[in-house]
């Protein structure tokens, strides 16, 4: 919530903000299906989780490590891919429907599963 705080605080524009604000959502655009459809395919939605959180929070240790954080934020462009592909990854909510939906293929109550995890 207060990643476009922390940019700014480290040299980014709000131009800058804007374009990476952007290239998350083209890459959550691509992504969600993405994972959707492989977790579906290989009928393995839990491992494709493990993937996607590793993934997701390996890009984001890149800007608590010093030497790390210095070089994307000298980079534009590494910033922005690094921020693209942690967007990618993070496909954390499409993977547990998934994983909710094999759980219970054989009932009808998905409706209160959903509602329950969206109030938790």
């Amino acid at each position: 919530k207060f990643s476009s705080l922390y940019f700014i605080a480290n040299g980014i524009t709000p131009t800058q903000l804007a374009v990476i604000g952007s290239c998350q959502s083209i890459a959550k655009l691509c992504g969600y299906p993405t994972f959707g459809m492989i977790a579906d395919s290989f009928d393995n939605a839990k491992s494709l989780l493990c993937f996607s959180l590793i993934a997701s929070n390996s890009m984001f240790l890149l800007f608590y490590f010093p030497s790390t954080k210095s070089i994307l934020f000298a980079h534009f462009y590494l910033l922005l891919v690094a921020r693209a592909f942690r967007s990618y990854c993070n496909c954390i909510w499409v993977l547990i429907d998934a994983v909710t939906m094999k759980l219970i293929r054989n009932q009808t109550n998905y409706g209160k599963h959903r509602l329950f995890g969206s109030i938790a």
